[in-house]
């Protein structure tokens, strides 16, 4: 059985590695097929770390979030998201309550959603992902927080976010809503700065706590 359950978990790994080698070779095509092949990887990748943990029980957390994390790095989209998101924000710009300081801030420009859309959807996916795993207590708050927590917020407390994609097709995003209810609660009770918490989702959007998993 275990040889078995290796052989499942080395051909998936194998496959994701082909998909990477693709996209080198498929970048040459255009941004669009080159933003879809990426939002596929990223998925397959959460996907298969969560069947290795669930078909395995062996791997730890913190085995489980540097996998995560490795994924999240070599993805051109993700990180490039991030970067962009993190022009606005900066922790000495935080309150102690992790509310920004009075900025009037101007979260991304109007070109966004022509350059960066696909981006958005792979950003969220990967976080929905992550949404599944605590839920299904594969993952703790605690193991992912430092690592994937300012990037998370920076997305999600976002307003011009919150408006083209979250709040429109909120029926997608249940777990992330969720994730973002207790993930926020989280961090209040330990002490920690939130990006955007004077813009959270919890205020722009309706039903917010109606929201379960």
């Amino acid at each position: 059985m275990k040889k078995h359950k290796s052989i499942i978990t080395a051909v998936a790994f194998i496959l994701i590695l082909a998909a990477f080698v693709v996209a080198m070779f498929v970048d040459a095509l255009g941004p669009l097929i080159t933003s879809i092949t990426s939002t596929v990887i990223t998925v397959v990748g959460a996907l298969v770390i969560w069947v290795q943990f669930k078909r395995d029980g062996e791997l730890a957390s913190i085995d489980i979030v540097s996998q995560l994390n490795k994924l999240f790095v070599k993805s051109d989209g993700l990180m490039y998201l991030r970067e962009k998101l993190m022009k606005t924000s900066d922790p000495k710009e935080y309150s102690d309550q992790g509310m920004l300081k009075g900025k009037d801030i101007t979260y991304l420009p109007d070109s966004y959603i022509t350059d960066d859309n696909l981006n958005l959807i792979e950003y969220l996916e990967f976080f929905e992902n992550i949404a599944v795993m605590v839920f299904d207590d594969v993952l703790s708050l605690k193991s992912i927080d430092s690592v994937f927590g300012d990037s998370f917020f920076y997305a999600l407390n976002n307003t011009y976010i919150q408006n083209i994609e979250i709040i429109p097709y909120v029926e997608h995003y249940t777990h992330i809503v969720a994730l973002h209810k207790e993930w926020t609660n989280y961090r209040l009770k330990k002490g920690i700065a939130i990006p955007y918490y004077e813009t959270s989702l919890s205020k722009n959007l309706q039903g917010y706590n109606d929201i379960r998993i």
